[in-house]
């Protein structure tokens, strides 16, 4: 599934293939909430340890720098757009 709702139910490492390292990690008991900062909003995906013990992604959340909530799609987009290798 594209979009952001594609990144729900990934694994941690999953996650990492697809955006990368988190530029910023907070740890929360079973959570986990990993931040990426794009040029124009911050994307917040919230990873949940299961009763298995796999972390998976639970939720995606994003924002403007200015912390007004926006859409997680295009936030998503341009953050993968970023990592694209130029050609």
């Amino acid at each position: 599934m594209a979009g952001a709702r594609g990144l729900v139910g990934l694994t941690r490492d999953a996650l990492g293939a697809r955006l990368g390292q988190a530029g910023f990690v907070r740890r929360d008991g079973p959570a986990e909430v990993w931040r990426y900062r794009g040029p124009d909003c911050l994307l917040d995906v919230f990873v949940y340890r299961e009763n298995d013990g796999a972390q998976r992604v639970a939720h995606v959340d994003a924002r403007t720098p200015q912390g007004r909530p926006t859409p997680p799609d295009p936030c998503l987009d341009s953050l993968e757009r970023a990592r694209r290798p130029a050609s």
